[in-house]
């Protein structure tokens, strides 16, 4: 008997030292918490007005005057005061009806001067063959 108690106090060491072995290695189960609530909502269109108002000033990038040597007045004007221009393009058309009619004008004074020359030039010549008939 004395065999068999040592034979079953081994058994149970040996049972005890592989349960006790396999015990400590395991992890304890981590505790999972309950995911945080995140509110959701429906987008929609709409305005948006800001909560605060600050004073300042608000300056531009560059100035530029305009100025015509012109006194013709404005037939059409195609921006506004704080508008992007790009270099070239058209800001506002001048009534030219005045220009247009002096313009008009002046070519037929041009006309008139020039058969006028032709004339002259004309009878210059007539004149310088007549004075060598004389001769």
């Amino acid at each position: 008997m004395k065999r068999r108690d040592a034979l079953s106090r081994r058994l149970f060491s040996a049972v005890f030292a592989i349960l006790a072995v396999s015990g400590c290695g395991a992890k304890p189960a981590a505790e999972t918490s309950p995911a945080p609530y995140v509110g959701t909502s429906v987008a929609s269109y709409g305005d948006i007005e800001p909560a605060r108002q600050l004073a300042g000033v608000i300056a531009p990038y560059q100035d530029v005057a305009i100025q015509s040597s012109l006194t013709e007045p404005t037939d059409a004007v195609y921006v506004r005061e704080g508008d992007r221009v790009d270099k070239g393009q058209l800001l506002a058309m001048l009534d030219t009806a005045d220009l247009q009619a002096q313009l008009q004008s002046d070519m037929a004074t041009a006309n008139s001067d020039h058969a006028n020359t032709v004339h002259t030039v004309y009878q210059g010549g007539l004149t310088i063959a007549q004075g060598v008939d004389t001769l």
